[in-house]
């Protein structure tokens, strides 16, 4: 908590300068800015500190039944205004039926939010994404595509791998730390599931 207890004040600060009348328009786009890095240094701090816990095993998962439907259709809206920032097309696809798992509803709707917002991350400007929602029979499927840039074959596997990106060069302008996809990975395997990612190159 050490890690994060510094951010609360400056994104009070950010709140307070927002509000503030007095602000020109070059000044506004400043403070807007701040906010953005603000919030990004939260999820990334928010990232760490999670991995840190199911590394040393201290998670524990509040399974109950939940609708993927209802999980899903919030982690969209929890991200839609980061993709109306790009200008990307963000779709979702779900079976009219209800979808009924045994699953912590916090960390699947964070599994779900940590790869749109991968996607987004990486999906240029007024580039589509798509959530699909699928009845996979004795499991529920939940892909994720876009129209990005790709990942080379020989880094798929790693993807997932704690502090690693398919590209450091290129992640490194996009900013993150490599957290996001191996908290998915580490949560969906709680959850006794399977994740996997597919790229043309």
């Amino acid at each position: 908590h050490e890690l994060r207890n510094p951010l609360a004040p400056l994104m009070n600060a950010v709140k307070i300068l927002q509000r503030s009348a007095r602000l020109a328009d070059a000044e506004r786009t400043v403070v807007a800015a701040a906010d953005r890095q603000v919030r990004q240094m939260t999820r990334l701090v928010d990232d760490l500190l999670e991995v840190s816990r199911i590394t040393r095993g201290t998670i524990t998962l509040k399974p109950e039944l939940i609708d993927v439907n209802d999980t899903a259709a919030a982690a969209v809206n929890t991200v839609a205004q980061a993709a109306l920032a790009k200008g990307i097309k963000l779709e979702v696809a779900l079976p009219q039926a209800a979808l009924r798992i045994q699953a912590d509803p916090v960390r699947i709707a964070q599994v779900l939010e940590n790869l749109l917002n991968n996607a987004i991350k990486f999906t240029p400007r007024a580039g589509r994404i798509e959530l699909v929602v699928r009845d996979a029979g004795d499991a529920v499927e939940l892909c994720v595509t876009d129209n990005g840039r790709g990942i080379a074959h020989e880094n798929i596997e790693r993807i997932f791998n704690l502090f690693e990106q398919a590209d450091m060069s290129l992640d490194r302008s996009f900013g993150g730390l490599g957290i996001g996809l191996a908290l998915v990975k580490r949560l969906v395997d709680l959850h006794h599931g399977g994740v996997s990612a597919h790229s043309d190159g």
